[in-house]
């Protein structure tokens, strides 16, 4: 695991640097910063602030992002695989075409998110907030079905 500041992750983008795999950034704010097709993987971004963030297309594979805050973050075409998504806020994020199978998504936030075409297959979702979400049948059919996610799903789905 490679520590890593906010302005060097920053200023190497910029650059034209797209991988940071394994990089350590927990607590680390990234709020409204590009990362559109960054590879994150294995990233450590436990706490990590994108609020507002461009992460699309990005590769967040297996990183932990445990109580982050991706509220209203563009994840649109991202791939977070086996990511780590306890407790983390992504409220109003965009995620259409965006892979999060076999994610830990375990009391995150996914109210006002838009689920169609979204990959859950195998994900965790137990405890997870819903609320407003919305879905297809296709996603529906792959999530965890867990009790009260899958009672929220069936009520959500347009």
């Amino acid at each position: 695991m490679v520590t890593m500041s906010v302005d060097d992750l920053l200023t190497r983008y910029a650059a034209g640097e797209r991988a940071f795999r394994r990089v350590d950034l927990s607590g680390a704010d990234l709020e409204g910063a590009t990362l559109a097709d960054a590879d994150l993987s294995g990233a450590r971004l436990f706490g990590a602030r994108f609020a507002g963030a461009d992460l699309w297309g990005a590769t967040l594979d297996r990183a932990d992002l445990a109580i982050a805050d991706l509220r209203a973050a563009d994840l649109r075409g991202a791939s977070l695989r086996h990511a780590t998504l306890c407790h983390a806020d992504l409220a109003s994020a965009l995620l259409f075409g965006a892979s999060l199978r076999q994610a830990d998504l375990r009391h995150a936030d996914l109210r006002d998110v838009r689920l169609f075409g979204v990959d859950l297959t195998d994900a965790r979702l137990d405890g997870a907030r819903l609320g407003d979400s919305r879905s297809d049948a296709a996603q529906r059919e792959s999530a965890t079905r867990s009790r009260a996610a899958l009672s929220t799903l069936r009520h959500t789905i347009v």
